[in-house]
């Protein structure tokens, strides 16, 4: 063979061994994506249900049955490191295939529970099973796809897991107009079996590292305990009253157990939260932002649904298809966003945001009474959608993009820990504040929406400001984490 043939053979082979290496990488992705569909719209799901299981459970308060939508925030934040070090210990595939299994069969347990305690302890085997989908599913597109392509697999990660959210609420109110918020569990079966047998048959196994070191357990514990003794506290605090031993003792136990936690991860030497990265001021500082971003954007879902059904008494139906409307701009203005930053820069683009959701919230406050508008709804919604969109991204980028490579995996944890107790928060302060509200009164939602709109506002200015110092954090020497 001439040396140019022989030239032509090689090329040849390379370029057909990298067209099935991003076939591959193509496949992957489809079956994370998958998985990230599932849980994205049984967690935009469980918003619309909830009205159904007053319905359901009449003997269950507002406070108690908050703890389904919560628990799964609440231990999903407490174990998602965990999560990502079993991943290695086990091995990615296997940990994706146990966290599928996992998050079905709770799900199935939870469409025949017959009380609420056995539903919470469902959702908390839901969270579980997300703790060990979202780091393997990472690390499995970190691995598969090249660097050059890695943001692309990203983007259409989150697209995916925007869609499902965007589905949840249509899907979840049709399901529970055909039979009963059981239903929108009983869709998880189907789906995680097709899931469970996409990523079986098409992501490649590679071996595990049975040595890897599991991060301080007693710390995952604590901290589920802290906030949700501080939850506890909030949700009561109607029914007990703040001057009661058990609120003061729930609050100030949950305080000094989270404090423990803190502790605990600045001085063991496998701690479960890399609060070293705090010290990076970008990081910090955008963070704080997106806990309260979750922590108003939570609250409101759960506050509009309630509004819808409660006030203007739709049906669940109806009011998951009038809730869709805030996810899919949501989706869309996140794709708008980004090619918007690139010439406007990020500040422009947080302020922005945060004064677009800020209107929506304040529109939904004074222009919507005791009578259905739901042409005033929808306005408000897509307002909405358009400002949420405009953020997360934004934010993300902000907290991430001044950190060297080797800590972005500790960085996401801690940043996902911190937005889930934040939206536990946020759930919980909405319930507090809706108190005993009668159903067909406006009662409070107006105040609510206007926390939610000070709350955002608020976050997309200290993002904004940590955004402005951008040039600065990236000529800086690069921080490290100090683990």
């Amino acid at each position: 063979m001439t040396p140019i043939g022989a030239y032509r053979l090689a090329l040849m082979t390379a370029v057909q061994t990298e067209c099935k290496s991003m076939r591959r990488a193509w496949t992957v992705l489809a079956a994370v994506g998958f998985t990230n569909f599932q849980m994205a719209m049984t967690l935009s799901m469980a918003f619309v249900i909830f009205p159904d299981l007053e319905r359901d459970f009449p003997g269950a308060s507002s406070a108690t049955l908050s703890w389904a939508v919560n628990i799964f925030t609440i231990v999903g934040a407490s174990t998602l490191v965990l999560g990502a070090a079993l991943a290695k210990r086990w091995g990615d595939k296997l940990a994706l295939l146990t966290g599928t299994g996992l998050f079905t069969a709770s799900s199935i347990a939870a469409a025949l529970s017959p009380g609420v305690a056995l539903l919470i302890g469902c959702r908390t085997g839901q969270a579980l099973g997300s703790s060990l989908i979202i780091p393997s599913g990472a690390a499995l597109l970190y691995r598969e796809f090249p660097i050059a392509k890695r943001g692309v697999a990203v983007t259409a990660q989150m697209t995916i897991g925007a869609l499902g959210a965007a589905a949840g609420p249509s899907l979840g109110g049709f399901l529970i107009n055909a039979g009963s918020w059981r239903w929108a569990f009983w869709i998880n079966l189907p789906l995680g079996l097709v899931a469970f047998t996409v990523v079986a048959l098409t992501v490649k196994d590679v071996p595990a590292r049975s040595t890897a070191r599991l991060p301080d357990a007693a710390s995952s514990v604590l901290l589920t305990a802290g906030v949700g003794l501080a939850v506890l506290a909030l949700v009561q605090s109607t029914a007990w009253g703040w001057a009661d031993p058990r609120t003061f003792a729930s609050l100030v136990g949950g305080i000094v157990l989270l404090v423990v936690v803190v502790r605990r991860s600045v001085h063991h030497p496998r701690p479960l939260l890399e609060l070293a990265l705090l010290h990076n001021t970008r990081f910090r500082m955008g963070n704080t932002a997106l806990s309260l971003l979750s922590a108003s954007v939570f609250g409101f879902l759960l506050t509009g649904v309630l509004f819808l059904t409660d006030v203007w008494d739709y049906s669940i139906q109806r009011a998951g298809l009038l809730t869709t409307p805030l996810f899919a701009s949501t989706a869309v203005m996140s794709v708008v966003s980004n090619r918007i930053a690139v010439r406007v820069g990020l500040r422009s683009v947080l302020l922005c945001g945060g004064a677009v959701w800020a209107t929506g919230t304040l529109w939904l406050a004074f222009a919507l009474g005791p009578k259905p508008s739901p042409g005033s709804w929808l306005v408000g919604t897509f307002t909405l959608g358009a400002g949420s969109g405009m953020l997360w991204g934004s934010m993300l980028v902000v907290s991430l993009d001044t950190l060297p490579t080797d800590a972005l995996a500790a960085a996401t944890s801690l940043s996902q820990t911190m937005q889930n107790i934040g939206s536990t928060i946020g759930v919980a302060f909405m319930i507090t504040m809706l108190g005993a509200t009668a159903v067909g009164e406006v009662g409070r939602f107006p105040e609510m929406w206007i926390c939610s709109a000070i709350a955002t506002f608020v976050a997309a200015s200290i993002c904004a400001a940590a955004a402005a110092d951008r040039s600065a954090s990236v000529s800086r020497p690069r921080q490290r984490s100090t683990r």
